[in-house]
């Protein structure tokens, strides 16, 4: 169901139409999916299970002068009428305490602009002269779920609907819809994705039944979840656990840290040695030493522990110690 027509309150013609149809361009990747010259797709999962999607440049990439934006078309539309354009879209969830949220404009056909918050987890509604954007969130992702923020790009998911005016649509013609970031507050993730999906005005048994096995699959995740948060808060519970006691070695806001190798001295101080940077893969990777002479009850770090910095595309992973015949430590 491509289109349909309604009428508002006051009878004014009014049709629906599915917001996406095809992908222009994306700066998510090389060609691949509708086409030889289509932008690559990544299969990420949205309130309906997993479709593939675009999104805007990656909070990892930097820009160039030739980076394309993230742009697609839409259904034809049947009329000249006040239309309401239909999409499933999803954006980064908003860490909580984040003020003012990470927000995008929306271009229309490259004549009129809306700009949106992103991330938001409540039913919202944006208006721009008679432009007007509404948003009903349909799945939320939190930090606690476990997944990866880059290779798992859920997000807040849900549908999208676009209301433009009929001097901006032309029967038998799409319209380009297009989305750029505006720059993101401090230390935060920030992207919008459209997904794959051209049936967000259909209501069926189908429809319904991909939501229900997608939140079967949340509801396992939030059980999974509590009984991790059980067994920390009430450890009498897990008698045959091996008692251990967690100590923070480092954290650097919502940097990351992995690929770690540690070491034991002969005068009995441990080292540790591992990758820092803005991401599982980012442009800006460096290595860092952290050294404990108590055993590991507590670290000595500061910014001259960053021992090597490397220039993109250089990432090195794997950190391993190796012991010298004459007492000396290589890092590799």
């Amino acid at each position: 169901m491509a289109n349909t027509s309604v009428s508002t309150e006051s009878g004014q013609p009014l049709q629906l139409v599915e917001g996406f149809r095809k992908i222009v361009t994306s700066p998510s990747g090389p060609t691949h999916g509708h086409g030889r010259d289509a932008p690559h797709a990544r299969p990420d999962v949205d309130f309906r299970g997993r479709a593939d999607g675009w999104w805007t440049l990656s909070w990892w990439r930097r820009p160039t002068d030739d980076t394309p934006p993230l742009e697609w078309l839409t259904h034809p539309v049947a009329n000249k009428a006040l239309t309401v354009f239909s999409f499933i879209g999803a954006s980064y969830n908003t860490p909580h305490g984040v003020y003012p949220p990470n927000r995008a404009r929306l271009n229309v056909d490259g004549r009129r602009d809306l700009t949106f918050d992103l991330g938001v987890r409540t039913s919202m509604a944006w208006q721009s002269g008679e432009l007007r954007l509404e948003f009903t969130p349909k799945r939320v992702q939190m930090p606690a779920d476990g997944y990866h923020r880059q290779h798992e790009m859920y997000g807040n998911s849900g549908i999208y609907r676009l209301t433009v005016p009929q001097n901006l649509v032309t029967p038998g013609q799409p319209v380009s819809l297009r989305v750029d970031l505006e720059p993101p507050t401090d230390e935060t993730v920030s992207f919008f994705m459209i997904k794959d999906r051209q049936d967000s005005l259909e209501v069926s048994t189908r429809t319904n039944g991909e939501q229900i096995a997608q939140l079967q699959e949340d509801v396992t995740q939030l059980r999974r979840t509590i009984n991790a948060l059980v067994k920390r808060q009430y450890p009498e519970l897990s008698p045959d656990l091996v008692p251990s006691t967690e100590t923070v070695l480092y954290q650097d806001g919502r940097n990351h840290v992995n690929d770690l190798d540690i070491t034991l001295t002969d005068d009995g101080e441990v080292m540790l040695a591992f990758r820092h940077a803005a991401e599982h893969v980012a442009p800006n990777g460096k290595t860092m030493l952290l050294r404990s002479r108590d055993g590991g009850r507590t670290w000595l770090h500061d910014d001259s522990h960053v021992i090597a910095e490397f220039p993109w595309p250089v990432d090195p992973r794997g950190h391993t110690f190796h012991r010298l015949g004459d007492g000396r430590w290589l890092l590799s």
